[in-house]
């Protein structure tokens, strides 16, 4: 054990009687002792003492007056005590002469010799250094019998178990949970408090003695009891005895200290009750909700220096005194944000690729098909989601990527992957054998909460609903008491502080609206043609994307197409030529040239998960309203949810719909964006509307600023915004509807189109979604004369979006610049702030 002495050069006798007391120990190997007259001439003198006091186990401070006035010694006094809290360091303090030690740091730490006696009232001196000696091997032995601790074997097995993934990885026959865990984000104080504060896990590992006691909330499937694994793992290295306690059957009935002593049994191998120092115990008790006498649980915690409980809710503690909880700082567990998303994704597909393929364009496209797969059956393309986005369900959707056989052959594979989730929750709860019985209860009672517009049900309500209108219809061979306690138990339904019941996740519901809607087309007709109609609600687009991973009946196709051309159908698609934008490309002078960038592609998408995380961050669930009044906001919002959904559902089905059902789905859904583009486009192209719109922002630069004249920045603004709304809308299309597997249909539609609109959207869909710069085509449609200058930027913008993105090499770049003509930006200016 390497001890660290920490000393005044002025008390340097001192030392050397220390050492001679303390040789046994060293000529034993039992310690390895380390002072600053160990550095070699020419070390960096500071760095070497900070490095060597982070690898110490046992750190001395040797007090003395002359200690207590060095500013090193006290910078080292500050990092040991420190490490004491952060990595349980033992720190000894021994008093070498009478000082004001009490009065400092150290006060609180048990001092050598006995009492704080100083070693140099001692007489003889070396009665002191025996004291010393012995207070030291105690401290020596009490650490080496922690660290000699081992965990069980198969209590080992159990903290890396990745449990229903173990084997899940088609290339790696068994992943433990080190492959693949990826820490989250902590909400600091819950979500009940004025200053949350967001911590990384890992952080709260680092200053765990800091923040404890902990408690840590989480919702069903958000990874808690992986965060306990992970927690007693780190503890151990620490040379704590963490111990962890589970007991959902049970409600951690009778005392709490028996539950601790036999889970400490069966955890450690040989320990006993002469080991089971409280200052060295840390309890962690999963679901501590469940337990009936939380009460009386938390106070006889008290004994014990640090502990951990992990809860579903802070109101579920339900503790009358408040003191026992004031000390615990809480911590929930949220969802990962894209940027956790696409690490974990990493992780993941590293376990089959090459480490030197990291950063290559192979390794990008695997990531990006699995992002866009993630995130779409997650629900983040419409809005905030349908299904929380916890490792769990990422790890599930990034297994069911290429799934084996569905359990229905009408379903898409997306489909499946939800189905497969609820069937998972309900044979959890051992409900094998009704499993029909609870799917069509399900699909039952989905439908009349849609019908009925609730978004909850009370016990009493439900029961009624069973009674009178379920049992009247369908044999129900299952007591309703227990139907409601499985539903519950095995997190289909949720239940609130009032009793009221709902569904836990929004694409359960959606998933059994659907499956009723699919199962009863013929008389819910004019309800599926109100939730097309209506796309702009979220809820609706969500029960459309449902439908059809639930069926490809050309009914439905039909309604959607049709919905769609009813989208700002006094328009034609915008083609982008010459002759459309002859306005737009006088203004060209304005417009922001492309210009390729200087940093990596691993840093764009960096700084670009980091966007993504802001933006999803601050999104806006809500529904919009049923009454809108205005045409054009009604059609934006119809438009953008329609392109959606059309999207998820040529996507999803790219395999099983007819080619004729492939191509007019996408041409269709094309069009949608393309007449609004129109709609913009020839409201600004009328002077009056320009001229307003210019001297409108030219009057809020002067107002902000406090300059005049600004008529000239007014038209850069103005310019590029239109050519910004342009760009996007384009963009949109690329990432709604582009596939790699869509690819042909893409092709066709665009080549058929053969406008310059139709060519940027397929030159999109192949750079994104293929991961392929073709430069001799892109160089002709630069040179084609029915290109406008503004189409021209566009794809020249495109081009440089996918170099941001993705790995280009050199050679390639000097042709981009030569046959495409775009410049690289200079070396000190950075793209991002270009």
């Amino acid at each position: 054990m390497k001890l660290f002495m920490s000393y005044s050069h002025l008390d340097e006798s001192y030392i050397e009687k220390f050492k001679s007391h303390t040789a046994p120990l060293e000529r034993e190997g039992v310690i390895s002792e380390w002072c600053d007259r160990k550095i070699i001439p020419g070390e960096n003198l500071s760095e070497e003492i900070k490095n060597n006091l982070q690898t110490s186990d046992i750190i001395c401070l040797f007090i003395s007056s002359h200690f207590l006035a060095s500013d090193e010694c006290d910078s080292e006094t500050k990092i040991a005590l420190e490490l004491q809290q952060k990595k349980n360091i033992a720190v000894i303090p021994i008093i070498l002469s009478s000082c004001g030690w009490k009065d400092s740091s150290v006060s609180h730490l048990l001092v050598l010799p006995r009492d704080g006696k100083p070693v140099n009232e001692f007489a003889p001196r070396d009665k002191a250094w025996k004291d010393v000696y012995e207070g030291l091997k105690k401290v020596i032995e009490n650490e080496k019998k922690i660290r000699s601790l081992s965990v069980k074997e198969h209590f080992q097995n159990w903290l890396q178990s990745a449990e229903l993934l173990t084997q899940a990885h088609f290339a790696k026959d068994k992943i433990r949970l080190d492959d693949i865990f990826t820490p989250p984000k902590l909400l600091k104080n819950g979500e009940n408090s004025d200053d949350d504060e967001s911590i990384n896990f890992n952080e709260l590992l680092e200053d765990f003695s800091l923040y404890s006691p902990v408690s840590i909330i989480g919702e069903e499937q958000s990874g808690k009891t992986t965060l306990c694994k992970k927690i007693f793992i780190e503890l151990k290295k620490r040379h704590f005895i963490p111990v962890y306690i589970q007991d959902k059957e049970g409600s951690l009935a009778g005392k709490i200290e028996n539950r601790i002593y036999k889970a400490l049994q069966e955890q450690y191998d040989s320990i006993g009750p002469s080991d089971l120092d409280k200052k060295k115990i840390i309890p962690i008790i999963d679901d501590f909700h469940l337990a009936k006498n939380k009460e009386k649980h938390i106070a006889d915690l008290s004994d014990y220096t640090h502990k951990i409980i992990i809860i579903d809710d802070i109101f579920s503690l339900n503790v009358k005194d408040r003191d026992l909880t004031m000390d615990f700082t809480f911590f929930k567990i949220t969802e990962f944000s894209p940027s956790l998303r696409n690490e974990l994704i990493e992780k993941w597909l590293s376990l089959e690729e090459n480490s030197a393929n990291r950063g290559t364009n192979n390794a990008y496209s695997n990531i990006d098909k699995m992002t866009e797969w993630v995130d779409t059956s997650l629900g983040k393309v419409i809005s905030g989601g349908i299904m929380p986005s916890y490792p769990f369900f990422v790890l599930s959707l990034i297994v069911a990527y290429e799934p084996s056989q569905p359990l229905q052959k009408e379903i898409t594979s997306q489909g499946y992957c939800y189905e497969a989730l609820i069937y998972f929750y309900l044979m959890k709860q051992k409900v094998t054998e009704d499993m029909d019985t609870y799917i069509n209860f399900l699909t039952e009672i989905a439908f009349y909460f849609f019908n009925e517009n609730k978004e909850e049900l009370s016990e009493d309500d439900l029961f009624l609903f069973i009674d009178s209108v379920y049992s009247k219809q369908f044999n129900l061979v299952i007591r309703k008491e227990a139907l409601l306690k499985n539903l519950h138990q095995s997190a289909i339904f949720s239940c609130d502080n009032l009793g009221n019941y709902s569904f836990s996740y929004k694409y359960i519901y959606y998933f059994f609206v659907a499956k009723y809607l699919v199962e009863n087309m013929k008389k819910c007709e004019d309800k599926i043609d109100s939730i097309i109609e209506k796309l702009y609600k979220n809820d609706n687009a969500y029960i459309a994307i449902f439908i059809s991973h639930h069926s490809k009946d050309s009914l439905i196709i039909k309604k959607l197409t049709e919905n769609a051309d009813s989208i700002f159908s006094d328009n034609e698609p915008a083609s982008l030529d010459k002759e459309e934008l002859e306005f737009f490309d006088k203004n060209i002078r304005y417009i922001i040239k492309a210009a390729l960038p200087n940093l990596s592609s691993e840093e764009a998408r960096k700084k670009n998960l980091e966007s993504q995380d802001t933006i999803e961050d601050n999104k806006n669930d809500s529904s919009y309203s049923n009454e809108v009044s205005e045409r054009f906001s009604n059609d934006l919002r119809r438009s953008i949810r329609t392109l959606e959904v059309m999207g998820c559902i040529i996507k999803n089905r790219h395999g099983s719909l007819e080619r004729v059902h492939l191509k007019d789905i996408f041409q269709k859904a094309m069009d949608i964006n393309l007449r609004f583009l129109k709609f913009i486009l020839y409201e600004v192209k009328d002077e009056r509307c320009q001229a307003m719109l210019i001297h409108f922002i030219s009057r809020r630069l002067e107002r902000v600023t406090g300059k005049e004249n600004l008529k000239q920045e007014a038209n850069v603004i103005f310019w590029n915004l239109i050519f910004s709304i342009t760009h996007v809308s384009l963009a949109r299309i690329v990432h709604s509807l582009g596939s790699d597997k869509l690819m042909p249909i893409v092709a066709e539609v665009c080549k058929e189109r053969g406008t310059p609109a139709s060519h940027i959207i397929k030159q999109g869909v192949l750079m994104w979604y293929k991961k392929r710069l073709n430069i001799a085509d892109i160089s002709q449609l630069l040179d084609n004369n029915t290109f406008s200058d503004v189409a021209k930027r566009i794809l020249k913008f495109q081009v440089v979006s996918h170099c941001i993105m993705h790995e280009v090499h050199y050679k390639e770049q000097q042709k981009i610049e030569r046959k495409l003509g775009i410049r690289r930006l200079p070396q000190k200016l950075h793209y991002s702030k270009r």
